[in-house]
């Protein structure tokens, strides 16, 4: 899944990635919008909403569009 991110003011990151789904045959792409929150030097917690759209593999297959939340530590 590559991708770009754009850091945002106030902690706010938004990102678009790129989706092949190989064993489906199904493409698409994966907007986000994550939120970190520093809790040391060293360490930030991040909230992320993800929204995969996905197409295919067949004509009639038509769209897929879900969200999902990712929560997290980084280092």
């Amino acid at each position: 899944h590559p991708g770009v991110l754009f850091p945002l003011s106030g902690g706010f990151t938004f990102g678009l990635r790129l989706a092949f789904e190989t064993g489906a045959g199904q493409f698409g792409f994966t907007p986000l919008i994550n939120k970190s929150f520093e809790l040391s030097d060293d360490l930030s917690f991040f909230v992320e909403l993800v929204a995969p759209a996905r197409f295919g593999p067949n004509k009639d297959s038509g769209y897929t569009q879900v969200f999902g939340l990712h929560i997290g530590l980084g280092l």
